[in-house]
């Protein structure tokens, strides 16, 4: 190919990419409305007539329909939206840090490290908003630790994988000694928590969800030049530019891209 006709390779390259890019988003927004549509309509067992439906489903129907609609299954599918578009935003950054398609926030043991927290308010008796500020804290403090172990003038890849399953394995040890020494309902608490449930979902978490997948949306745009270059390797990323350090500890839920400063694009193990 010569010089000349490169270039336009490229540029064609670069609209086909946006058009598939641009047809998949269309057609996931098009899965999404079509689950919420049907959890709206046939969400329960309860029988609402299916006119007074729309109406209910932007909080203006009356009775019944209102409460089934608006108040139960509205949120539940909301809910379930949002928090699956979290985990799809969170596993995008971490593929991006990590340079693997499998990374997840438990590789380095930030779930872990959350679970752990909640589990230790909840055998205390403390529900509600504290068990989600607890969580939050835990994986902050898991993060910054496994960060902060592995910082040798930088973060090598195998001391960042090695102290994020040690600290990892450390908080599970912590959740099961607190299980095992909880009563039958702090148990029983701390095991729905851990597994997940949209029975109680409403209004106020749908906000909560809401607003922090704007926040990480916005977050994610900001750092996403500087993750676009991972990909290339920390060496590389660096030469480019990249402070591959401090972008690493702008999200401390975000570690474990220290997991690959090869310049392979894509380790095939999962660590």
């Amino acid at each position: 190919m010569s010089a000349d006709a490169l270039p336009l390779r490229l540029a064609t390259i670069r609209r086909h990419e946006r058009r598939r890019a641009a047809g998949v988003v269309v057609a996931l927004l098009a899965a999404i409305v079509v689950f919420v549509a049907c959890e709206v309509v046939v969400g329960g067992s309860a029988d609402i007539p299916l006119s007074d439906i729309p109406l209910a489903a932007v909080g203006r129907g009356e009775g019944l329909a209102h409460y089934v609609v608006f108040e139960t299954r509205m949120p539940r599918a909301l809910t379930a939206v949002l928090a699956g578009a979290l985990f799809g935003l969170a596993g995008q950054i971490y593929q991006r840090l990590v340079g693997n398609v499998l990374a997840t926030p438990d590789i380095l043991g930030i779930s872990a490290g959350a679970a752990a927290a909640a589990t230790a308010v909840l055998t205390l008796g403390i529900v509600g908003v504290g068990v989600q500020l607890a969580a939050v804290g835990g994986s902050l403090v898991v993060g910054i630790a496994v960060f902060a172990l592995s910082w040798r003038g930088g973060v090598a890849p195998y001391r960042l994988v090695l102290v994020g399953i040690g600290l990892g394995a450390c908080a599970s040890a912590v959740t099961t000694y607190l299980v095992t020494r909880a009563d039958e309902m702090s148990i029983e608490r701390a095991l729905r928590w851990m597994i997940g449930s949209l029975s109680g979902a409403d209004w106020q978490g749908v906000g909560i969800l809401a607003a922090t997948f704007a926040l990480g949306g916005v977050a994610a745009i900001a750092l996403a030049p500087a993750l676009r270059t991972f990909a290339l390797g920390d060496d590389l990323a660096a030469g480019l530019g990249t402070r591959v350090s401090r972008v690493r500890r702008s999200r401390p839920a975000s570690r474990g891209r220290s997991g690959s400063s090869r310049s392979s694009p894509a380790p095939s193990r999962r660590a």
